[in-house]
């Protein structure tokens, strides 16, 4: 594979391996026959030049004007002839079209009396041509009449990387009638050598002469055929010319000297250098500039454009550090540090810190500036513990809802009283409190979980083709179905992040651990006291009802068209409308409040064929308390 031009700039060194070099080159010019030859095919349906010359096969159209109106589609014969009607015939082979069609006219005028004609060319004729040397598909070819040296050469597929694109043939009768130069088409967009040809023409492609490869800064790196290149200045100039990052100090040609021995040759590329003759097969290598910084010094920390910085004798601090306008808000203002480096006896590098001033400088103190040496490292401290802007959402019933900028280490109880407290609406007991950092690991979880079941699914489908058990495979089907219906359901899920919290009066929240140490992007939603409890999982009609104090679990399970026979009715539970569950023995004879959610889970025994890799009973409960809390939030 070839080395990109990048590469060829970047990597060349004094000590690279001419030829590793030379290798990583591709020879100029070549790729313009990469395309398919199809698309080289001259043109059928523009008007033909009046030098064309006419041949056996090509067709003349005459259309007659005056006392006839007549027209004709006379084809050249072999002998060079077309038969005219009420004219004879007319030798038109070997005449140029301009010269046809004179000869017609007349011809036509003394014959026909009254009688005016069109003459325009019909369809051309094919030639047959030979390309031959160093071609790719050296041949005989049938080509258009308008095709050119270069069609030919296209049709059979270009010119090998053997053969020369600077000494292009045209053989007619056995003597040379053109030789064209391919440099001229890339080069220059010149085609005016590129000659017609006529039948039994043969384009001749001879071996490549002497080359010159060129690497590193330049615009075309490549290897370069020779022909009246004599000299640096032209080869450099075949590639392109120097890039800006050339070093025109120092270029260098590897040169197969006269005893067969490799030489290096260096020079610098001045009206001498551009001069020295060039050798074929030499490799010229141009140089870039070195990378090496003089002087520079380097400003970083909590500033707005840290960098390199150019050197001058006369740079101070205050040429870096004008205002706080260059500081970042991170900075404020008291020291700036600057580490200088200076080599002792010539043996080792020492590195010497001290401070300044900053405040002073900024102040427009002259006796804080200090001048800078090169090489200098100068840093703006950022402030301790620095923080970008943090903030709270607080909603619903609060009496100054919004988001709240807050301090790092602020609590919840100072944001709500800032917030101007709760509304005399509002139902503590449903407060809603969620995060950012909890809900992604909520939704990992449920993700992990429908990924897990999706897996199982997969594996228990590949093991039912082997059941031929009728009664076990429905059985097994039954469970696969059930499972689908949870995965589709724990794939609509999304993670709330909710975090659970017994939210009192601020008075009483203060101190206690609920009153939580905020995060930037927290948020707490405040509902008003709900009308309604909601029963949802295998009952006949998930539902919301209305909030009655009367009533049991029980009582809401039945007005919700009670437990399906797919309900596994000794697992129901209750998300309180705080987030809590409720799911111990005895706990349904607590009361049901309003914003409460009744879960009924699926019986787990339809799930026995999956069972062995999942935990139905968690999933069960996990999408149960998702769907609960999306419930509370008011996303249900």
């Amino acid at each position: 594979p070839k080395t990109s031009v990048g590469t060829l700039r970047s990597g060349i060194t004094a000590e690279a391996p001419p030829e590793a070099t030379a290798a990583a080159l591709k020879q100029f010019g070549y790729n313009l026959f990469s395309g398919n030859p199809n698309m080289f095919f001259p043109a059928s349906d523009i008007p033909v030049p009046a030098e064309y010359v006419l041949g056996p096969g090509d067709e003349v159209r005459i259309q007659y004007f005056g006392s006839r109106n007549d027209q004709l589609a006379l084809v050249i014969d072999r002998d060079g002839l077309v038969s005219l009607p009420d004219v004879g015939p007319i030798a038109l082979a070997g005449l140029s079209f301009q010269n046809a069609k004179a000869l017609l006219a007349e011809n036509i005028r003394q014959k026909l009396t009254g009688v005016t004609a069109s003459i325009t060319m019909g369809q051309l004729r094919s030639l047959r041509v030979f390309v031959l040397g160093d071609v790719r598909n050296p041949g005989s070819y049938l080509v258009s009449g308008m095709s050119t040296i270069s069609h030919a050469l296209f049709v059979a597929g270009g010119v090998s990387k053997h053969g020369s694109l600077r000494h292009i043939q045209l053989k007619r009768h056995g003597r040379v009638v053109r030789e064209i130069d391919l440099y001229d088409f890339l080069l220059n967009g010149d085609t005016s050598k590129d000659m017609r040809v006529l039948p039994g023409d043969v384009v001749f492609v001879p071996p490549i002469r002497g080359t010159v490869a060129v690497a590193g800064d330049v615009v075309r790196p490549g290897i370069y055929e020779l022909n009246r290149e004599q000299t640096m200045g032209a080869v450099l100039h075949l590639a392109g010319g120097l890039m800006s990052s050339a070093d025109t100090t120092l270029a260098q040609i590897d040169r197969i000297g006269p005893d067969g021995n490799r030489q290096r040759i260096d020079l610098k590329l001045d009206g001498k250098g551009q001069a020295l003759k060039v050798h074929s097969d030499d490799l010229v290598v141009i140089h870039a500039v070195p990378r090496i910084s003089h002087g520079e010094v380097t400003l970083t920390g909590a500033v707005k454009r840290p960098g390199l910085y150019g050197y001058t004798p006369q740079l101070m601090l205050s040429d870096l550090i004008h205002s706080t306008d260059d500081l970042l808000p991170s900075a404020y203002t008291k020291q700036v540090e600057i580490t200088r480096y200076t080599v002792e006896n010539g043996e080792k590098r020492i590195a010497r810190h001290f401070q300044v001033d900053l405040g002073k400088l900024l102040a427009g103190d002259r006796s804080a500036d200090v001048p800078l040496m090169p090489y200098d490292v100068v840093m703006v401290r950022q402030l301790t513990d620095w923080q970008e802007h943090m903030q709270v959402t607080v909603s619903g019933e609060v009496r100054f809802p919004g988001a709240y900028a807050i301090r790092d280490g602020e609590h919840l109880s100072s944001v709500l009283a800032r917030a101007g407290g709760f509304t005399d609406k509002a139902y503590l007991r449903a407060a809603v409190f969620t995060r950012e950092s909890i809900r992604a690991e909520q939704q990992k979880q449920i993700d992990d979980m429908a990924n897990r079941i999706q897996a199982e699914i997969a594996q228990q489908q590949a093991v039912q083709t082997n059941i031929t058990d009728p009664k076990l495979l429905a059985e097994r089907q039954g469970g696969l179905e059930a499972a689908k219906r949870v995965l589709v359901q724990m794939q609509q899920v999304k993670a709330t992040g909710r975090l659970v919290i017994h939210l009192e009066d601020i008075a009483q929240l203060k101190g206690t651990d609920f009153d939580l140490t905020l995060r930037d992007g927290d948020s707490l939603y405040v509902p008003q006291k709900p009308d309604e409890v909601m029963v949802i999982g295998q009952v006949y009609n998930n539902t919301a009802l209305l909030y009655q104090k009367q009533l049991s679990r029980d009582d809401y399970i039945a007005r919700a068209g009670g437990p399906t026979r797919m309900a596994d009715t000794g697992r129901i539970y209750v998300v309180r409308a705080n987030g809590m569950v409720d799911s111990y023995d005895g706990w349904h004879k607590k009361p049901i409040g309003p914003g409460d959610v009744i879960v009924v889970p699926e019986k787990l025994q339809v799930f026995d064929p999956l069972s062995s890799a999942l935990d139905w009973s968690k999933v069960l409960y996990q999408l149960g308390v998702a769907v609960a809390s999306m419930k509370v939030v008011g996303i249900l």
